[in-house]
């Protein structure tokens, strides 16, 4: 608020009246034959006639003299008391500006001691006007803000200006409040007049929107601790990830390898129970890295066209070797109405199928689990929904832990001498990934009677020309030759750096009669694919010195000027979809996640190489 006005006002005041008066003539303006020609006219009009100097004897004209003069004096009286009462009516208009102001106006004494005070200036300082007068300035000042006032003081009886100041001064002494001061000397130097201007509230308002930025700030830097710690926590899973199924891929290997040589049943039974326990570790840290994915937000589900039943019966031979192991019957029915291929993502159908089955045949020690698959309503958007249920007459879930289920970590019986193991985390995924499916997943259960979990997903339907693809399609495959039977022919280079892993798939592909041939790094990769004569690479994305990614790049990148296309295969132990796609972005043709399922990787090796020519460079 400007507050410059209030020195203004004596001065506007005077100012009125001067102009009041120029506005009209007064009588001491005039000339005095003027003046005496009012008065004789007054006197005449009064009289009934004018006096003539010449009809009159002395006495007359010394009569009408007087007359005239009455009559000056009475004019001047007049004016007198009409500017007596302007001035009085303005010095009250004065007085009811001076004491109303919106800003308090004190003033001060070279001592610092108040002579005068308006109403507001003795509200602000919390006293009656009548108490304020003959008291110091400093009385209503903190002591911390001594040095202040008397360094303003000193400024204000030393300058010709206005002199302008924030000080805290105590409302009724005690209360602090914050005030704006703008001083200017008087004249005489005597005394200076201070116009006070309360910005508490102000005050308080920039501290609370300064405090507000300083918590926006610390926010801000929370969030990006937050976002630090995400980032440093996905790639301590993707370091984990890789260091866990690098190994995994090398034991699920050698074990599926002796398992085809000949070996004594008891070798051959152990071997197997090896190779569940193996796998049951590796659902294990793929549920893991599902959760903290989940967690991220990074989960993404895929549109593409599949067949639910081959999706369903992969789901169910995975676990079926449990089922048969604990003689418990295992059936599937699917609705005549769902069709042979859907759209969507197979894999998580699949995931959350493992879960639900793989829970109802652990919990089931005797009679049977059962699936069933139905079609439902059409959505708003156009899909169809199905509804997935998977049935048991196993232990059942008690009423009262009914509420753990599908909560992270939580287990039905957590106790240190619990029967059935897990993590914990199977349901969680599974409610998770249908939720953003677009679906709903529900329970029955009673205790010692059995469970039925249940799911209903929306699934578009195909369209005229859509079909359940293959591991690797190419719009316009080049098939000039062909194809081998098995690998018989067949070279293909793999590019991996870890020996044990090496020497696994190397068995492997020479078992199906592929020729091999090994680099141990990227580079070595890249300097063997300029000799050519190599089918397909087999190319691990994490390499010391140059990677899988980077050697990609650099092939696909000498191919545009020498042309062809040479068949690059990632193999990772990064589990990520983002890792997916970039190696995708990078050229490679199709994509392996280790632990690698070998069965699964010969039968896409022999796709791919089926719709290339031999030795394609």
């Amino acid at each position: 608020m400007q507050i410059n006005i209030f020195f203004e006002i004596p001065k506007i005041a005077v100012k009125t009246i001067i102009m009041k008066k120029q506005s009209k003539p007064s009588t001491n303006d005039m000339k005095p034959a003027q003046l005496r020609r009012q008065a004789e006219e007054q006197l005449a009009r009064k009289t009934g006639g004018a006096f003539s100097p010449e009809t009159g004897g002395d006495p007359l004209r010394l009569l009408h003299e007087l007359q005239v003069h009455q009559i000056e004096l009475e004019m001047q009286n007049a004016e007198l008391r009409q500017a007596r009462e302007e001035v009085e009516n303005l010095l009250w208009k004065y007085t009811d500006l001076y004491d109303f102001a919106p800003a308090g106006y004190i003033t001060l004494d070279r001592n610092g001691s108040i002579i005068a005070a308006n109403l507001v200036g003795a509200g602000i300082l919390g006293v009656e006007r009548s108490g304020l007068i003959g008291q110091h300035f400093a009385h209503f000042v903190p002591p911390e803000f001594y040095p202040a006032l008397s360094g303003f003081l000193g400024r204000v009886f030393t300058s010709q200006t206005k002199v302008g100041e924030e000080l805290e001064l105590l409302k009724g002494g005690n209360y602090r409040i914050s005030v704006q001061i703008e001083a200017l000397a008087a004249a005489s130097g005597q005394e200076c007049h201070l116009a006070l201007i309360d910005i508490t509230e102000r005050k308080q308002i920039e501290e609370a929107l300064h405090r507000e930025k300083e918590v926006a700030e610390t926010l801000r830097r929370d969030k990006e601790a937050v976002e630090a710690a995400a980032r440093m926590k996905s790639q301590f899973l993707a370091n984990m990830s890789h260091e866990l199924r690098t190994p995994m891929t090398g034991i699920l290997g050698f074990l599926q390898i002796a398992l085809q040589e000949e070996i004594p049943p008891v070798t051959r039974e152990h071997l197997e129970t090896t190779l569940g326990l193996t796998r049951s570790l590796l659902r294990i840290l793929n549920d893991i890295l599902d959760m903290a994915k989940i967690e991220a937000g990074k989960i993404t589900i895929k549109e593409e066209p599949f067949s639910p039943r081959m999706c369903i019966s992969e789901a169910l031979d995975i676990i079926a070797p449990e089922a048969k192991r604990k003689g418990l019957d295992l059936s599937l029915s699917v609705a005549e109405q769902v069709p042979q291929t859907l759209i969507g993502d197979q894999a998580r159908l699949r995931q959350v199928l493992i879960n639900l089955i793989g829970n109802a045949v652990k919990f089931t020690e005797k009679g049977k689990v059962a699936v069933q698959v139905n079609s439902g309503s059409t959505t708003l958007n156009g899909k169809r929904e199905f509804t997935f249920v998977v049935m048991d007459t196993g232990i059942g879930i008690p009423d009262d832990k009914q509420d753990l289920l599908f909560r992270a970590f939580s287990q039905v019986d957590a106790s240190p001498s619990r029967k059935y193991g897990g993590t914990g985390l199977g349901l969680a995924i599974s409610r998770e990934i249908v939720e953003i499916m677009g679906g709903t997943i529900n329970f029955k259960s009673e205790a010692g009677c059995g469970s039925s979990f249940s799911f209903t997903i929306p699934l578009r339907e195909t369209r005229l020309g859509d079909e359940a693809p293959s591991p690797l399609q190419p719009e316009s495959p080049d098939i000039t030759q062909p194809a081998a039977e098995g690998g018989k022919g067949r070279r293909i280079l793999l590019a991996e750096d870890d020996p044990a892993n090496r020497k696994i798939l190397g068995m492997l592909l020479r078992h199906a009669d592929y020729n091999v041939d090994f680099a141990e790094d990227g580079q070595r990769a890249v300097e063997m694919w300029q000799n050519g004569g190599y089918d397909l690479r087999l190319m691990d994305v994490q390499m010391p010195g140059l990677a899988g990614v980077e050697a990609t790049r650099a092939i696909r990148e000498r191919e545009r000027v020498l042309g062809g296309h040479a068949i690059i295969v990632a193999m990772t132990a990064h589990a990520r979809k983002e890792d997916e796609e970039r190696c995708l972005a990078a050229g490679m043709d199709a994509y392996l996640s280790k632990p690698i399922d070998f069965n699964k990787s010969l039968e896409l090796i022999k796709k791919i190489i089926k719709q290339k020519p031999v030795n394609n460079s």
